[in-house]
Order: structure tokens, then C-alpha cells, then sequence
């Protein structure tokens, strides 16, 4: 890494590579609980989940491009992760089923 890059980012408080992958893993578990939650009618807390996802844009978006491309399979799947509890959620408000 670059290193007055590494220092600038460091210093804004955005993540680097490591940290942006370890906030993928985190929002993908809980989005995978909440999902599981829901799935059994109990109630979930997703707060601080939306400001953990724009901490983690924000880092991603400051990484060099070539970093930042590597995250791109592990969001894409975060992505799909969220569609998928949106959906979760719509279903278990229209009632049983």
C-alpha cells in the first residue's frame, strides 16, 4: 500500500482493505441472523447496521481502485444479503406463511 495513501485514510478514520473485509463479514452475519430471526417471528434490531454499510462504502470508496476491486464479489454477495432480508421482512408482514 501506498503509504501516504494508508496515512491519509488512516487519518480520515475510513478503512483499509482489511478492515472494509472485516466489516463485509460483520453486516453479512447479521443480515444472516436477522434474516433467521424473522424467519421465527422475533423481533431484531438493525440499528447502527445502515451507519456500519456507509462507514464501509465511504472506506471502499477511499481505497486505491485496484484494492477496492477486490471487494467487489464480497459487497455484491452483501448486496444480495440485504435484498434478501428486505424480502424476509415484506414476506413476514404479509402475515403467515
Amino acid at each position: 500500500m501506498d503509504e501516504p495513501a494508508g496515512l491519509a485514510r488512516s487519518l480520515a478514520g475510513a478503512p483499509g482493505l482489511e478492515e472494509a473485509r472485516a466489516a463485509i463479514a460483520r453486516s453479512t452475519f447479521c443480515l444472516q441472523a436477522a434474516r433467521a430471526l424473522i424467519g421465527e417471528r422475533r423481533p431484531i434490531d438493525l440499528s447502527g447496521l445502515e451507519a456500519e454499510i456507509g462507514r464501509l462504502c465511504a472506506g471502499a470508496l477511499a481505497l486505491p481502485a485496484e484494492e477496492a476491486r477486490t471487494l467487489l464479489p464480497s459487497l455484491s454477495a452483501l448486496c444480495e444479503e440485504i435484498d434478501e432480508a428486505a424480502n424476509a421482512l415484506s414476506r413476514a408482514r404479509s402475515g403467515p406463511g
